[in-house]
């Protein structure tokens, strides 16, 4: 039976109350070791002596995560951000999934959408690929996870998207995915993809930094393609190609850098009808209506998800 390590990233040294949630829920689902990767040390009560403390001057969850992986003892290492935390069932799966598939390298599952109270939202929604792109969902096999570590690293804030990059170009049936939800992702307002603004000033401050990091990450992951895939990841390239574009252009949008100008080249690269490409349209009328339109769509949608 293949053993499980929880490496959880500590993101927020003041989110000390939720840190400690996230360990009770990897104690108590069955982890063979625990280990909190974070840059502060703070004691954590009742769980001082269950876990393993690892100390990283990494900032990024990438950076994190890669530390955590090199750092873990176990046959595989299942994520956990500091703010979300595990259903019972979590390692039990795990474990089954890595002994029964010994091709896998990779196990991604579903969520469900909590308060910081632990209260049920709703369910979260996979992208159209069916996979989740959600570190807290993300399991890999140690071994493997090793030699693709840096990339992790080089990804910083796209982590869990440079994980299942890595498994792709590993092989076929190499990702296990299912929509169990074995997650709880928490929503409380200052999550890096979906946090509360109440001005559209700040929303536009907040985003443009994000949206300039992912720009930055996909750069990094189109770059691995290039240097790692074959001929049949073209289609996995122009995945990530058209997402360096969206955070391009959202970037330019919510900074007002030229963003008519980029919504113009974005729109002639991807001349189709979705929501994106109908903000870019309104972006070259009037991009400050354009921010209005962003700015609303994620301060009213009613339940939110884990993505930008």
């Amino acid at each position: 039976m293949v053993t499980v390590s929880a490496v959880i990233t500590n993101h927020d040294p003041s989110r000390v109350e939720m840190l400690m949630k996230a360990v009770r829920s990897a104690i108590e689902s069955g982890a063979d070791e625990v280990l909190v990767v974070r840059r502060k040390f703070d004691s954590l009560g009742e769980f001082d002596g269950h876990y393993r403390e690892i100390h990283t001057d990494e900032d990024s969850p990438g950076g994190k995560q890669a530390d955590g992986v090199l750092a873990a003892t176990c046959d595989v290492v299942a994520f956990l951000d500091d703010d979300d935390v595990w259903a019972r069932l979590k390692v039990e799966c795990v474990r089954a999934i890595f002994d029964t598939r010994p091709k896998a390298v990779l196990f991604d599952h579903g969520n469900l959408i909590a308060d910081s109270e632990g209260h049920a939202l709703g369910i979260g929604e996979p992208g159209p690929d069916g996979r989740y792109v959600l570190s807290s969902n993300i399991s890999v096999r140690r071994e493997w996870a090793i030699g693709h570590a840096p990339f992790v690293r080089s990804a910083r804030y796209s982590n869990d998207a440079a994980w299942l990059l890595a498994a792709d170009l590993t092989g076929e049936d190499r990702i296990v995915v299912t929509n169990l939800p074995l997650t709880f992702w928490t929503y409380h307002g200052n999550n890096i993809s979906r946090p509360h603004h109440t001005t559209l000033e700040e929303f536009c401050r907040s985003r443009t930094a994000h949206y300039q990091r992912w720009v930055q990450a996909e750069a990094v992951m189109m770059d691995y393609i290039c240097a790692n895939g074959h001929s049949r990841h073209l289609e996995l390239f122009a995945q990530h190609q058209r997402r360096w574009q969206v955070f391009l252009f959202l970037s330019a949008l919510t900074a007002d850098r030229n963003a008519r100008t980029v919504a113009l080249g974005f729109r002639r690269a991807y001349d189709r009808r979705d929501r994106m490409s109908k903000l870019a349209t309104l972006a070259i009328l009037s991009p400050s209506a354009a921010r209005r339109a962003l700015f609303r769509f994620n301060s009213y949608r009613k339940t939110p998800g884990a993505r930008a």
